[in-house]
């Protein structure tokens, strides 16, 4: 989905935002949102796509601000894409990020796993 590159680079970037918001957020569309979403058209993209990430991130032991920065290029990248008329809804203002679950030493050595293979 271009429109989240988009997003970010050509509106967000250029908006008054703090270095490190926007750092967070290009880590963010790099190492989680990229992977998984970048292969969906987005005139396929559902909901169900959506949780399956946030529930794949919180199983994998990453922590709300991660999931918190993932949420909001989505969101703002979706919103730009209805001003645009390239859909007519945000639904991912509806999709809520799952409570925080419990780390275990298994979910931290997952997390460390996948950071270590985004590098």
């Amino acid at each position: 989905m271009l429109v989240l590159t988009h997003w970010l680079e050509n509106v967000r970037a250029v908006q008054p935002i703090k270095y490190r918001t926007l750092v967070g957020y290009r880590s963010a569309l790099k190492n989680h949102i990229t992977p998984v979403l970048m292969k969906i058209r987005l005139d396929n993209f559902k909901r169900e796509h959506l949780q399956k990430l946030y529930a794949e991130l919180s199983k994998k032991g990453y922590s709300r601000s991660t999931l918190k920065e993932v949420r909001a290029v989505v969101i703002g990248a979706l919103d730009e894409a209805v001003l645009s008329g390239k859909i007519d809804t945000n639904f991912a203002r509806l999709v809520a990020i799952p409570k925080k679950i419990k780390k275990t030493p298994e979910r931290f050595a997952a997390m460390l796993k996948e950071t270590n293979k985004n590098l």
